[in-house]
């Protein structure tokens, strides 16, 4: 029996990129889902969240034959991040808007 993304629990949170992030840093994505005109990508991915891992944004790269999107978060000014933190990850989605229709390129992790 597959899940039900409707459910509250594992629904995703909408990552909206943040100009104001520092110290970016590439940040994997796990899953790409291509809209059905192909011309965005929803990813998703699994972060700790603000305010140490924020989305700065998301860096599209595309070529004849592939696309490769890179995350980049970092922590909003400000933030402490040093010393201990609870190690809680939180699933989020974005979606990347693409120049040309994805057609038959592969999307590619650029973390």
């Amino acid at each position: 029996m597959e899940p039900n993304p409707s459910h509250p629990a594992l629904a995703r949170n909408k990552a909206v990129p943040d100009p104001q992030v520092t110290e970016l840093t590439p940040h994997p994505w796990t899953r790409a889902i291509p809209a059905a005109d192909g011309r965005s990508v929803r990813l998703e991915f699994t972060s700790a969240g603000p305010p140490c891992q924020q989305l700065g944004r998301a860096q599209v790269e595309e070529e004849a034959s592939t696309v490769t999107v890179t995350l980049l978060v970092g922590p909003l000014p400000g933030a402490d991040c040093s010393g201990r933190r609870a190690m809680i990850a939180a699933p989020f989605e974005i979606v990347v808007p693409l120049e040309s229709p994805l057609a038959e390129r592969e999307i590619r992790d650029g973390s």
